[in-house]
Formats: structure tokens, C-alpha cells, sequence
């Protein structure tokens, strides 16, 4: 089991290596936690919607069955080449081409508004690929997302969502859900890179993901299917 220096040293030199253009940019993004309670997970169905070019996928045991998903055919082009031993499929999240109770799992990480949703409808949109993905889960199966937080003081002046809109948005789908915060102290450019070097950083940040959740970068979402 890896601690999180380790993940993230890996994560940043795969990104370097392979894409460096679509590298997260923050060295304590949401996605390394979300990363973190993946590694271990084993033997499950497990289903990434916006995969990108599949970088999460690769770092998932490969006792699992593997499923990534995104619009953007020539991400899914990489994401097949860099995972042979995933599904990955070229299409929309708001129609998943996937049996109905067939997911243990559906990650969506930092999609959610996404590419997809800059639209004129977007509480329509976002409400079909909610309902699309309770529906490829099984019953008490799970979706995990993660999102950056508008009224944060990164994004205050983006297109994301607020801590209202997306607690509004799982409950009318019916999931059964919990909202944290992460990362509400280190916003300054430098720091991150810096602190992403140091365990205790990573601790910290778990340790107050109840807390500020309205002021946290981001959102981490655990939502069950009953």
C-alpha cells in the first residue's frame, strides 16, 4: 500500500511522461484522495465516466473489470492503448451503453460540470447522466465524485457548481449520498508543490474534510444506490 507521496510522484511522472498537457495542474488535486481509496479495491466492477485518456483506469488493480467512457474519441483512442486490459468506450454520459445493475462502482472525477454540461440546458443534462448512472449500478453500489467548488476562492469566477446545486442535483436522482470538503487551507500557487512532498499534508487535509466543506477547493461525493 503506497502512501500518498509515493501516488502522487507516480501519478505526476506518468501525466509528464504521456500527456503532460492535460496534467492536473494542482499538486493536491481532489483526485489523488479519490485515487488513494481506489488502489485497494479489488475484484469489483468498476465504470469511469469522462476517463479522459484512462489515467485513473491504469492505476486500478487489474483484478477488477475495468470500464472507461468519454466523448472525446481520440482521449479514448490513448486511453485504450495506455489500458489493453479495459473497455474503453467512445460515447455520451448522458446515454451509457451499459447493462442496467452491472456497476459496483462509477467514478466521475472532476467531470461533473464538465465538457458535457456547457450547454443550454444544463440542469437537463445533468440530471440524465445522474439517472444513467444509477442505473448501470447495482443496488448499494457506489458512485464516487469529486468537483471543484465554485464559491472557493480558485473558482469563484467559473462555470462549476456550488455545494447547494450539487446536493440538490444527487437527492433528486435518490441517491443516498455524503458531501466533504477537501482542501480548504492551501490555495496559494507554490504551496502545493511543496506540501505534496510531505505525508503529514495529505493527513491533514482527510482529517478536515468535514469541516469548511463550503470553503473546500473541491467536493468529494459518496453516493449510494438503495
Amino acid at each position: 500500500m503506497c502512501n500518498y507521496v509515493v501516488l502522487h510522484r507516480r501519478l505526476k511522472k506518468t501525466y509528464k511522461k504521456i500527456a503532460p498537457e492535460l496534467w492536473w495542474g494542482d499538486d493536491l488535486d481532489v483526485r489523488f484522495y479519490l485515487l488513494k481509496r481506489l488502489i485497494e479495491v479489488k475484484n469489483k466492477r468498476i465504470l469511469d465516466v469522462g476517463c479522459n485518456i484512462g489515467i485513473i483506469i491504469k492505476f486500478l488493480d487489474k483484478t477488477n473489470f475495468l470500464c472507461g467512457i468519454d466523448i472525446d474519441l481520440e482521449f479514448c483512442k490513448k486511453a485504450k492503448d495506455f489500458n489493453k486490459n479495459a473497455y474503453i468506450v467512445n460515447g455520451t454520459m448522458k446515454a451509457l451503453p451499459f447493462k442496467s445493475n452491472f456497476f459496483d462502482i462509477v467514478i466521475m472525477s472532476n467531470v461533473f460540470p464538465g465538457y458535457e454540461f456547457y450547454e443550454s440546458n444544463v440542469d437537463e443534462a445533468v440530471n440524465k447522466t445522474l439517472t444513467e448512472i444509477k442505473r448501470v449500478l447495482k443496488r448499494n453500489g457506489m458512485l464516487l465524485l469529486t468537483t471543484p467548488n465554485k464559491e472557493s476562492k480558485p473558482y469563484r469566477k467559473s462555470k462549476k457548481i456550488t455545494y447547494n446545486q450539487l446536493s440538490k442535483y444527487i437527492a433528486s436522482i435518490g441517491f443516498t449520498f455524503e458531501i466533504y470538503g477537501w482542501n480548504s487551507l492551501f490555495f496559494q500557487p507554490l504551496l502545493p508543490k511543496i506540501l505534496s512532498n510531505i505525508e503529514i499534508t495529505w493527513r491533514i487535509l482527510e482529517s478536515l474534510m468535514n469541516r469548511n466543506i463550503g470553503k473546500s477547493k473541491y467536493f468529494f461525493v459518496i453516493a449510494e444506490k438503495r
